[in-house]
């Protein structure tokens, strides 16, 4: 049971929060509410990021300044400088001794000594060096610099890897298990020795790795007075002392990091099963290789981007290229394979080469434990020990004979089985450990009641909640654990203290000289990982404004002598190796926990698709998308050429998941989809968040006008900023037109909530790109009128790229079904003895369904039995599945197209190049249909597939694209004019006479002028308005010039003129309609009048301008008006 004093999360809490600190959290879902506390965690994890990278940094002088290969460089230099100069290095004073060491600092280049030697000056100083337990302190450090250099991509030099993976093969050969067992705190040294090899790949599962795994394994099966239970471990074995949480909290994170990099490796083996498995489907002969040349670009892309990813936690050493175009069929099928059968023996020879030596070692053992209870508990430990390393080489051994004998097709999913068996024999193995783990946090649980007698031991309680969290975090009971974890952070969150840690508790060891402590900072790790992996609420976490109080009080600034980076709580004021390696790792997970704490509290304010519910409702990652635009891949003419879907979402999967080493040119972090209605649009935005693993947020006007129309540029302020903060995330934003319309400078448009909106909307765009870029956030809008958006919200600076999106064209159609279809129908008819004849009857059937499909959205394509591979054992009737693969006769029932070419939609660039796009597979699907008069015209499939065959195909369907194009505008034109400007002008004479005299009388404002005079001269209304201005002209008094005058009076002869033609234009368009070449013949007769009306404006202008006291209309504003005009 647990005390009555603990609230459970979810009850009323007395907790202060931010804005609502009167009675707990704020009720409702107004964002507003939580934007200052937002900010402010914002602000502590930007400083947390600040002093983890500064520390990282520092930890490579403090690292060298602790190597004992270091050490014995600078004695060798001194010896030599003593011979040289003939005094004491000793005999220096201050400042020339100072002055001394920055010269030996320079001469000493330690990157630059050879491995023999560097092995032996190891092997000759580590011992003096690493006296007295700091031989844990050099590990950690190294292990902690690796971990954020392989993880993090952190910006270090290369040379310092490869020194940190020297010394870390120089340990691997000189320590045997007697050297880990004499160290003062052997298991402390064994879980971090183990933690370091598991960071560099090429130290993993060597023997130095089983041995520390051997010790540990031991440790946590051996029973020990006074209750004889097994599951915890002691910080000195040998000295047979108490088991303490802390030290098995440590054993727990060196199996756990054991586990991910097994889990990471069965991942890797099985994504490269899924990589050579299409590889193999491409050899399909029914597919085009216009088709497989694109796919094998994807697949490049895809096996580029996981495997590298995987890469950073695997247990093999595995040779990567370092480009996107090595990641082909021959390094797959040959290079790939040989690395690992490589990196299988060598674990071989390791692990034989360990079970020898540990039953040695358990034999010399044997010949001093006496036969004692002890003694039995220490065998029965041994054995369990020796079995794991047992099970893992015979399934290594099976991976050897795998690679022997297995065919490509097998050889990568056995090994992915294999791993993954040997990763759930290994987490099975913490069963004891949880228990043991669930007692401690039973019994501090209770403590902490104030009725109990007992004083709660926090770092205790920290350490046993945070391991048995890591150990729980993927069993089925995690949820009922949950609620227990968190009942146990919210103890500790209670517990901490003023200074910004938990309480110390009891030592974990004592003898003679004293007693043992974690260091508040490591207790501090344990309470973040803890809040982080049970998802603890983060506005309901009283500490979490106070977890960097001290790091900051304990961290020391850069100085000419140190590097920066933090001090003991009670030791020396410089900066301490463990204690900067800890608080390193500390900031790391506090920075991990407000970014995934930040993300939940914005999260309840918006529409949030996690990726379990991505699985179960869309269930498609981005390797199984359909994608319809191979055909514009490798177009000629940068009008309609677009880079395919499926390479775009791949670049913005890398920005995401990525660290810090995507390189500019594959950095793409936003992105406008456009184009027809149902071609999927959202599917890859959804195949997007379920590839990568993140949530989906949904973002819609609603969430901004939430607060009604007098608050609405409020709430949109409140949510940019709000999703500003979100790390590793995808926004959508779904039917954001209003909020982005192209603005309207005629004021006529019918005014909704949004109006106001669009140019408040662009610095918060601009804001969201230049956070999303740090915060690995794609964000994707989604637009069928990409025309009728305001064309500064979607330039770039706000979204990377504008990707047309439309129903497949004719190459992805054959190819998908190719794809989908050839290999089983092959496999069907494989004993058949006419089976190419067969194959070719395929080919002609792949070829009618293509014809028969033009224009279809995803929705239809994608169902069952379509263009994808079945999802049931019989093909699905009258679908091409039953067409295909069943006997002649069968029929398909086509879906209705959903949505229509009509013509532009909207205006603008992207508008234009939409239909052009549109146009070009129109074109297409029109030359690829069957003739129904002339069935012999019926272009074959090869004509088909290579079309357009010529530039000057291309250039004829541009063409007339920009003739429609044309054709559509005149007749938008006309007909607006026709009706919208005669609703307009439709006032009275003596009304038009009011307005002209406030215009004349200078009472009219000048964006009341500008509109007026911006207005086409083509309605019968337009000559009315000039008639009453050249008769109001004339009846002013102050207006005397007649040039004035007869100019005006001369534009409306002009207007009357080209009023009179544009009838004649209306005449074309009845007779003309389908012939845009004369319409624009007739067309550009028409602007050469309008231009002579243009010219007489700008002639005008400056003189009435004069005379009314207009001159606020300065030149450059009187071409901008003319400009629009002609716009």
């Amino acid at each position: 049971m647990l005390p009555n004093s603990l609230n459970p999360i979810g009850e009323s809490t007395p907790f202060s929060i931010g804005p609502y600190s009167n009675g707990g959290p704020a009720t409702g879902h107004d964002l507003e509410y939580h934007i200052e506390s937002l900010r402010e965690l914002d602000k502590l994890r930007r400083r947390s990021a600040e002093l983890r990278d500064q520390g990282h940094e520092a930890l490579i002088q403090l690292i060298l300044g602790h190597d004992p290969c270091v050490f014995r460089l600078e004695e060798l230099y001194i010896e030599q400088w003593e011979k040289d100069n003939s005094k004491s290095w000793k005999d220096l004073f201050n400042e020339d001794l100072e002055l001394e060491k920055d010269n030996m600092k320079r001469s000493l280049n330690i990157k630059s000594i050879p491995y023999d030697l560097s092995k032996r000056y190891f092997e000759n100083k580590y011992k003096d060096i690493f006296s007295g337990g700091c031989l844990v302190d050099y590990v950690t450090a190294l292990r902690v610099f690796n971990k954020f250099a392989n993880y993090e991509k952190r910006n270090v030099e290369s040379s310092f890897v490869d020194f940190i993976r020297q010394r870390l093969t120089i340990m691997n050969e000189i320590f045997n298990i007697e050297i880990i067992k004499n160290e003062k705190y052997s298991i402390h040294v064994a879980t971090e020795l183990m933690r370091a090899l598991l960071t560099e790949p090429s130290c993993a599962l060597s023997p130095l790795f089983f041995r520390c795994w051997y010790w540990i394994v031991r440790e946590l099966y051996i029973a020990v007075d006074p209750d004889w239970c097994v599951g915890g471990a002691r910080p000195i074995p040998e000295q047979n002392n108490e088991v303490s949480a802390y030290t098995t909290a440590r054993c727990v994170q060196a199996t756990i990091d054991f586990v991910n990099c097994l889990d990471t490796a069965a991942k890797f083996f099985s994504e490269v099963a899924r990589i050579v498995q299409q590889i193999e489907d491409l050899n399909e002969s029914t597919i085009p290789d216009q088709w497989i040349e694109i796919d094998k670009r994807r697949l490049a892309k895809s096996g580029y981007v996981t495997l590298r990813q995987l890469s950073k936690n695997l247990c093999f050493e595995i040779s990567l290229p370092n480009s996107i175009g090595a990641f082909d069929e021959a390094y797959f099928m040959n290079d790939l394979r040989e690395s690992v059968i490589r990196a299988i023996g060598q674990a071989q020879t390791s692990v034989d080469k360990i079970l020898e030596e540990i039953t040695q070692f358990r034999d010399s053992e044997r010949s001093y434990i006496e036969n004692s209870r002890s003694s039995m508990a220490s065998s029965t430990a041994h054995e369990i020990a020796y079995s794991f390393l047992k099970h893992s080489q015979e399934s290594i051994g099976k991976m050897t004979r795998i690679a022997a004998s297995s065919e490509i097709s097998r050889f990568w999913s056995d090994l992915s089985d294999i791993i993954k068996h040997g990763a759930n024999q290994v987490r099975l193995g913490l069963s004891p450990v949880k228990n043991y783990l669930s007692t401690v946090i039973d019994r501090q649980l209770s403590a902490g009641d104030p009725s109990s007698k007992r004083q709660l031991d926090a770092p205790d309680l920290a350490w046993a909640a945070a391991a048995y969290a890591m150990i729980a975090e993927k069993e089925i009971t995690r949820q009922d654990d949950d609620k227990w974890l968190r009942h146990a952070a919210t103890c500790l969150d209670n517990a901490f203290t003023g200074e910004g840690t938990i309480p110390r508790g009891h030592p974990f060891y004592t003898d003679e000289s004293g007693s043992s402590y974690s260091s508040d900072t490591i207790g501090l790790y344990a309470f973040a990982e803890l809040i982080r992996r049970v998802g603890y609420p983060l506005d309901l976490l009283k500490s979490r404004l106070e977890m960097l109080k001290y790091l900051e009080k304990t961290f020391v600034e850069k100085t000419e002598v140190n590097p920066p980076g933090w001090r003991s709580k009670y030791g020396s004021p410089k900066p301490h190796l463990e204690r900067t390696a800890e608080a390193v790792e500390v900031l790391a997970s506090i920075n991990h926990m407000y970014d995934e704490g930040i993300n939940e509290i914005i999260f309840e304010h918006f529409s949030v698709k996690r990726p379990g519910e991505l699985k179960e409702t869309t269930g498609l990652v981005l390797d199984q998308l359909f994608y319809p635009d191979y055909g514009f891949a490798n177009l000629r003419n940068p009008e309609l050429r677009q880079e395919p879907a499926a390479i775009v979402l791949q670049k913005m999967r890398r920005h995401i998941t990525g660290g810090r080493d995507v390189p500019k040119s594959e950095r793409l972090h936003s992105l406008v989809l456009h184009g027809p209605a149902g071609t999927g649009k959202t599917t890859f935005v959804e195949a997007l968040a379920l590839t990568c693993g993140v949530p989906l947020v949904e973002v819609t006007p609603s969430d901004i006008a939430k607060g009604g129309q007098d608050d609405i540029e409020r709430q949109a302020r409140v949510a940019f900023e709000s999703l500003s903060l979100l790390t590793r995330v995808v926004i959508l934003f779904d039917e954001f037109d209003p909020l982005l319309k192209r603005r309207d400078t005629s004021a006529e448009r019918a005014a909704s909530i949004f109006t106001f909106l669009t140019p408040g909307m662009l610095p918060k765009l601009k804001t969201l790109s230049e956070r999303a870029k740090k915060r690995h956030v794609a964000y994707v809008l989604i637009t069928n009128l990409i025309g009728t958006l305001d064309e500064a919200a979607i330039r770039d600076g706000r979204f990377d790229l504008k990707l047309g999106v439309y129903p497949p064209d004719p190459l992805s159609r054959y190819g998908r079904l190719a794809w989908a279809y050839g290999a089983r129908f092959k496999s069907e008819h494989k004993s058949e003895t006419n089976l190419q004849e067969l194959m070719a009857g395929l080919e002609n059937k792949l070829a009618e369904v293509v014809r028969m499909t033009p224009g279809k959205g995803m929705v239809a394509l994608n169902r069952n039995g379509w263009f994808g591979r079945l999802r049931s054992k019989e093909p699905e009737p009258e679908t091409p599945s039953d067409y295909l693969l069943s006997e002649d006769g069968k029929t398909i029932t086509v879906p209705e197209a959903e949505d229509q070419l009509n013509g532009i939609r909207g205006q603008g660039a992207a508008a234009e190049k939409e239909f052009k796009q549109w146009s070009f597979l129109r074109a297409w699907d029109e030359f690829a249909k069957i003739d129904e008069k002339n069935p012999e015209n019926t272009k074959s499939l090869d004509q088909v597939l290579g079309w357009p065959h010529s530039d000057q195909e291309l250039k004829s369907v541009i063409s007339k694209a920009n003739y429609e194009l044309k054709g559509k505008d005149y007749r938008r034109r006309i007909a607006f004019l026709g009706d919208e400007l005669k609703i307009r002008w439709s006032e009275t004479s003596d009304g038009l006479n009011v307005r002209l005299k406030q215009f004349l009388n200078g009472d009219f404002t000048i964006s009341k002028a500008r509109h007026f005079c911006s207005t086409h001269i083509f309605s019968a209304d337009d000559l009315l308005i000039f008639k009453l201005l050249a008769q109001r002209a004339l009846d002013c008094e102050i207006l005397e010039d007649t040039g004035v005058v007869s100019s005006i009076i001369y534009i409306h002869i002009l207007a009357k003129e080209l009023f009179d033609n544009k009838n004649t234009l209306e005449n074309y368009l009845r007779v003309y309609e389908d012939d845009d070449e004369k319409l624009v013949a007739q067309w550009d007769r028409l602007k050469i009048l309008h231009q002579k009306i243009e010219n007489e404006m700008i002639n005008i202008w400056p003189r009435i301008s004069e005379d009314y006291d207009a001159y606020k209309m300065s030149s450059s504003f009187i071409a901008q008006l003319v400009n629009d005009r002609k716009a």
